[in-house]
């Protein structure tokens, strides 16, 4: 495809590093790890009535975001140098509106397709990377990162998910992965930020590289897209996790409703061809996990230390007063090699405490591991009227790193 627009020249990109030599095939990983570290941001210029969910500083393109290979991460880095990228501030007024429409509609792209992840096309090559809102109510605003999947390298993209997982201790699969999307890797350098009102829709302000290159204009479709499940399922489901029930039962409520049509939209639709699904599948149950996450305010894309480093910081907007008054000891883990400690006692606890453990018996219960992370807890309890253990307090710790064995790290004083 071609700028629908001419670039705006002259920007200067002080943020970016000079070019770095590639080094052998021996480290990938940590190379474009490190790459893409140092290559972090580009600086593009705020929105002229305020700096858009970034807080100060110019807004940046979150280029550490996007699936790129070594070649695509230096390419990248020499436009955004030379200035050779789209960046385009739009008021509300209608000219300006229709400017930005025709900037994304020549990608195929539209304002509601942002708002509203249901309406995409399955055709359409863009895929979210990464997306941020900010401002309460009537003026909140999203700013949303596409990328074209012929850009897209599942070798990076399995090169970090397996940093991840080593982060975590678990076990990395050394097989490469399938390509799943249903377009092939032509190395594009593809990439749109888009930042717009959820109220009104207006299109604030548009950045990236839009220009495709030659083999991703030719390209046509490999693999079908998979078929996304209809909101309204995902609603029930996540309604009925939150309510504590199982997998199973939740796909049991499924087929009930898919059976009986139950479902919004779901009477009167050709299953043939149809944009959207109503049966959940078993590889719907990570994705339901996750979102279940996002609504507890549980930032899945970082590490679990930080979340909770922000819960418990009066000065970040994650701060959560209500855990903050539970927590009686905390230690942060800002390096690897630290131990993450935290002690847990709520209110209802310190009434149970005192109504049950106080001149009782006190009883501590040691698990060894309560997740897919060397986590660490140990449960203080009372006895109740019934004879049944009460909680009282939590202690939750990280086993020393150096060791291996959860076993071993339980010897030592947390």
């Amino acid at each position: 495809m071609h700028d629908p627009r001419h670039h705006l020249q002259g920007a200067n990109f002080s943020l970016l590093p000079p070019s770095t030599n590639v080094m052998s095939n021996s480290e990938p990983s940590s190379f474009i790890q490190n790459l893409m570290n140092s290559l972090n941001m580009s600086t593009i210029p705020p929105h002229p009535t305020q700096n858009v969910i970034q807080r100060g500083g110019d807004i940046q393109v979150e280029l550490a975001n996007l699936y790129l290979d070594i070649d695509q991460i230096q390419r990248i880095h020499a436009m955004y140098q030379s200035g050779q990228i789209f960046q385009q501030l739009f008021t509300e007024s209608i000219v300006d509106q229709k400017a930005a429409q025709t900037v994304l509609g020549a990608q195929g792209l539209d304002i509601m397709q942002l708002k509203e992840k249901d309406l995409k096309d399955l055709g359409n090559r863009w895929s979210r990377r990464w997306s941020k809102k900010n401002g309460p109510g009537h003026g909140q605003k999203e700013r949303v990162l596409l990328q074209c999947q012929c850009g897209s390298s599942s070798e990076a993209r399995k090169a970090r998910d397996d940093m991840k997982k080593a982060k975590q201790g678990l076990p990395v699969n050394p097989q490469n992965w399938s390509r799943k999307m249903p377009y092939d890797f032509t190395g594009c350098l593809a990439h749109i930020d888009v930042t717009y009102s959820q109220t009104s829709s207006c299109i604030l302000r548009i950045a990236g590289i839009i220009v495709h290159d030659e083999a991703c204009d030719k390209q046509e479709m490999q693999r079908l897209p998979p078929i996304p499940l209809h909101s309204h399922v995902w609603k029930i489901a996540l309604k009925q996790i939150n309510e504590g029930a199982s997998i199973a039962a939740i796909q049991s409520n499924n087929r009930h409703f898919y059976e009986s049509q139950l479902y919004e939209g779901q009477k009167g639709l050709d299953a043939v061809t149809a944009n959207v699904r109503y049966l959940f599948l078993p590889q719907d149950s990570s994705r339901l996990y996750r979102m279940q996450a996002r609504t507890q305010g549980v930032d899945l894309l970082q590490p679990p230390e930080n979340n909770i480093d922000g819960w418990l910081d009066p000065q970040s907007s994650q701060y959560k007063p209500e855990l903050a008054q539970a927590i009686f000891h905390y230690k942060a883990r800002c390096r690897p090699s630290d131990r993450f400690k935290i002690c847990i006692h709520t209110e209802e606890m310190k009434a149970a405490a005192w109504k049950y453990a106080h001149g009782g018996q006190l009883i501590l219960d040691g698990t060894f591991g309560i997740c897919d992370s060397r986590l660490l807890l140990f449960i203080g309890m009372a006895i109740d009227e019934k004879q049944h253990g009460v909680p009282i307090v939590f202690f939750l710790f990280s086993a020393p790193t150096v060791i291996m064995l959860l076993g071993f790290g339980i010897g030592k004083r947390p």
